[in-house]
Order: structure tokens, then sequence, then C-alpha cells
């Protein structure tokens, strides 16, 4: 019987923490990796929506870098898990080289984009590393003449995880200066949601085990 239970934690263990079915996995302190493609059919259900945020930071004039932000949770398809989805809507002025999302510490991250009309692919996405933050930073990355300018907008970008709970988290938005907008990010499930479902592996062990214990049926 006790082997029987452990069979099922390591299973849920497994469960629990399966990577991303890409599996492209963006680990901490990864720089400059190319991102993952993704269909636009991977996203399910919307979980969470920041609604269109405006920002502007980095001076007056012709300094400045303006224009709107939006995040999601969505449900992945594939996996049953969280993806978190972000765009650059338009940019009016100025130019981003980098959107980031916190905090993915302690969690699986698969990075990449979705294909929109008109829309621009990150050149490369990126991770801290775990000294600096945990790893819970995650990039993605329009450097140079590939920054995002005046007239355009971002692909979807999609940082697919292991997580199934979500919390408040942040986007970030770079070109020199920076500021940081709401947005979100994976938590860990609470405890109780933990303690039903191993009751639950516990539950099905115990029928196995009763059945066990039946007597068996002597043949004439």
């Amino acid at each position: 019987m006790r082997r029987l239970i452990w069979s099922f934690v390591a299973a849920w263990g497994v469960l629990a923490l399966a990577a991303p079915a890409q599996a492209v996995i963006l680990a901490p302190g990864d720089t400059g990796i190319a991102p993952s493609v993704f269909a636009a059919t991977d996203l399910g259900a919307v979980q969470a929506d920041t609604g269109v945020q405006a920002f502007s930071f980095g001076g007056l004039g012709n300094d400045a870098n303006q224009g709107t932000v939006e995040a999601w949770v969505y449900t992945d398809m594939v996996t049953g898990n969280l993806d978190f989805v972000y765009q650059v809507g338009s940019v009016t002025k100025g130019v981003i080289e980098h959107l980031t999302g916190f905090s993915f510490s302690g969690f699986v991250t698969d990075v990449g984009h979705i294909t929109v009309a008109g829309g621009s692919a990150p050149v490369t996405v990126d991770r801290s590393t775990l000294a600096a933050d945990g790893g819970g930073t995650v990039s993605f990355d329009f450097p140079g003449a590939n920054g995002l300018t005046t007239g355009t907008k971002s692909d979807l970008l999609v940082i697919k995880t292991n997580a199934t709970v979500y919390t408040a988290g942040t986007v970030g938005l770079i070109d020199g200066g920076g500021e940081t907008m709401p947005g979100f990010a994976p938590a860990v499930p609470a405890p109780n949601t933990l303690v039903l479902a191993g009751g639950a592996l516990l539950s099905v062990a115990g029928v196995f085990a009763w059945r066990r214990r039946l007597p068996v049926p002597v043949l004439a």
C-alpha cells in the first residue's frame, strides 16, 4: 500500500511540474535565445485582462516614449496550464526595445510569440539569473533597428508556464528609461488546494488497498 501511495504522489508531482508542450524551455540566466513560435489555437479561455494601458516615459518632446500595452492570462489549450500574454498595441512616440514580465521565479517558462497581422516579432528572449531576482524576469527583445517605433505594434508575446494559478505581476516597457505597468504572474496554489488534491489521491489509493483485502473466490 505504501508503494502505491508513493506512486500516486510521484505521478501528481510529475503532472504539477510538467513543462509546456513545446518544451523549448527558457531557464534562469538564458540570454539571446530565439523565441518559440506558437499557434493562435494554443490559447483557450481568457482568465484575466488588464485592459489597454497607456504608457509614457523617458522625458518630453522627442525623448518621450508613448503608446499602449495590454496583458492577459489564458488557459493553454494543449496543457491546461496558464499562458501569460502581452502586446504593445501601438507606439505613438519614441521606441520600445524591451518588454518584460515579472515574476516567473520558480516556474517553467517556454517563451515566444504568436504572429498577428502588422505585428513585429521579438528578435530574442531572455530570462534573468537566479542571483539577480530568482530568475523572475522574462524579457522580449527588439534591439536597435528592430525596435518598436512610431506606428508599429508587437506580435502577441507569450510565456507558457506550468502554473495553474495567477496573481498580480508587472509589465515593463524599456528604452534607456522605462515604465512599469500592472500585469499578471504565476502563483503557487493555496495550501488547501494541495491538501484536497492529496486527499483525493490517498482516497484512490485506499480503494485499491481495500480491494486487495477482499477474499479471492475459490472455483468449484
